[in-house]
């Protein structure tokens, strides 16, 4: 188990390699690239009682999925409304679950309910399952 030469920290050989160093902030064997969390000694089995233990903190990933077309939308449930893709295509599987096997459970009947259903859908819901507004 590496020490850190400059205030004597104990690491895991794997956490002093990805690190780069130590992992303790405002060391100067620290690399400064990225930020470090610390967590308290009760908190890490094996750490020492005057000891505290930090780890990198990952970087956000960012999210930039576009929002879902209403034109799409509308076109799925006008035209495919029983089978519940529109509702897929928006996130809701649950919803859309139910109206696929609702239709395809009862050999097509279950569309008598399943098509108003989709046709309400498509005149009322404006957003998909993120709560972001469809284009």
């Amino acid at each position: 188990m590496p020490e850190c030469p400059s205030c004597h920290v104990p690491h895991h050989l794997e956490c002093w390699q990805e690190n780069k160093g130590c992992s303790v902030p405002g060391c100067s064997e620290a690399p400064d690239d990225e930020s470090k969390i610390v967590v308290p000694s009760g908190a890490v089995h094996g750490a020492q009682s005057s000891q505290s233990v930090s780890f990198a903190v990952p970087p956000p990933i960012p999210v930039h999925a576009k929002p879902k077309s209403r034109i799409a939308f509308t076109l799925l449930g006008a035209i495919l409304g029983p089978l519940g893709l529109h509702n897929f295509y928006a996130g809701y599987a649950g919803k859309g679950a139910a109206q696929l096997l609702i239709s395809v459970l009862t050999c097509g009947w279950g569309a008598i309910v399943t098509w108003p259903w989709a046709i309400v859908e498509i005149c009322v819901v404006n957003r998909d399952s993120n709560k972001r507004l469809m284009d």
